[in-house]
């Protein structure tokens, strides 16, 4: 259900001190943003923040960043946090606009998340393909787990029978250890527990809320070949283009493009990896300029986590195409017009929309 538009919501946050509206500029220094550098927690879909604010005021010891796609909502989340603390400073909460979808542009492993809250997502029941969508699937999970500590907490409430079951299999399969389940919430004694407007819905109607915590086990855990690390490097010229290389025959990607890069090796960071592929794959030497974002994607064989790097070339000759069969220099906006491997097709869109005329 869309909430109606509310013309006081983009004002109000406009003029809101603890709002933010470019959070992706954020990405690995959260911390920066609160007036005391303490654990930090996030809550993604916060809505209305009917609960979200009752938990920051009352664990002043921790901060917390809730989101929502919608800035209609967040309005009312920041109405919601006014009324909850009064006349005491908001200084331990921060709202900000983004889509969940793309977490992985917006938070990273510097910013040591402890705790997700998720509650009362979409469980998107009605057709199969649309499963991926969940805010709980695999493909959001290793997302999760880029930014959330080692031992961090998931903590996901739900109505929905169907979407609770799933969920412990998606949990299972993507590293984390469930410590805490119940099927009914409101009868199990657990506490603290801060109820959102859906939560006490569901209770008036005798709807038992399913709850559960799970753990995130280190990566060295894992089975081997699970999860791959990958940096690509996203190569800009004088002209604002942007460089793309087309696979050539075989593997799972054969004949599409790409942002040149390769596997992490063990102890090196994305910028290095992405210098060291480029030098290996296009014998170009290129300057790393920041981390634009992270995203996981679940091939049939294995799931990448896959860490983009602006970069610039360093020298402007040739490029030698040792491993690829084309290379092209595209506009941005082009970008998403190119038949690309899967994983990289959110970072292409985020580059064409930013680049939009």
């Amino acid at each position: 259900m869309h909430m109606r538009r509310k013309p006081w919501a983009r004002p109000e946050l406009a003029a809101c001190g603890y709002y933010r509206e470019e959070p992706a500029q954020l990405r690995g220094r959260w911390g920066d943003e609160f007036a005391r550098r303490q654990p930090l927690q996030v809550e993604l879909g916060c809505g209305k923040g009917v609960s979200t604010a009752r938990m920051a005021r009352d664990n002043p010891g921790v901060n917390f960043v809730a989101v929502d796609v919608g800035r209609d909502v967040l309005g009312c989340a920041r109405r919601n946090a006014q009324a909850a603390y009064g006349d005491a400073p908001v200084d331990n909460l921060i709202l900000a606009a983004l889509n969940v979808e793309q977490i992985g542009q917006y938070f990273a492993a510097q910013d040591a998340v402890e705790r997700i809250h998720i509650s009362f997502c979409n469980p998107w029941t009605l057709k199969k393909r649309h499963e991926k969508r969940r805010l709980t699937h695999p493909r959001q999970l290793w997302q999760y787990r880029s930014f959330l500590m080692d031992g961090g907490e998931l903590h996901f409430k739900t109505d929905d029978d169907a979407l609770f079951d799933d969920t412990l299999g998606y949990l299972s399969s993507c590293g984390f250890e469930v410590r805490y389940l119940t099927r009914d919430l409101h009868r199990s004694g657990y506490a603290p527990n801060y109820e959102s407007e859906h939560e006490l819905k569901y209770a008036a109607q005798g709807v038992p809320v399913k709850f559960l915590i799970a753990v995130k086990r280190p990566d060295a855990l894992l089975p081997a070949g699970r999860l791959v690390r990958v940096a690509a490097a996203v190569i800009e010229n004088a002209r604002g283009e942007v460089l793309l290389c087309r696979r050539g025959p075989g593997g799972e990607c054969a004949g599409r493009w790409e942002f040149p890069g390769g596997k992490l090796e063990p102890g090196e960071g994305a910028a290095a990896c992405a210098r060291r592929e480029v030098l290996e794959e296009l014998g170009a030497r290129i300057r790393p300029v920041q981390e634009l974002g992270e995203t996981v994607y679940a091939y049939p064989s294995r799931t990448v986590s896959l860490t983009f790097v602006r970069a610039a070339l360093e020298e402007g000759g040739p490029l030698e195409l040792r491993e690829h069969a084309q290379a092209a220099w595209v506009r941005p906006r082009a970008l998403t017009g190119y038949a690309l491997c899967p994983a990289d097709v959110q970072m292409a869109r985020a580059l064409a929309a930013r680049d939009a005329p």
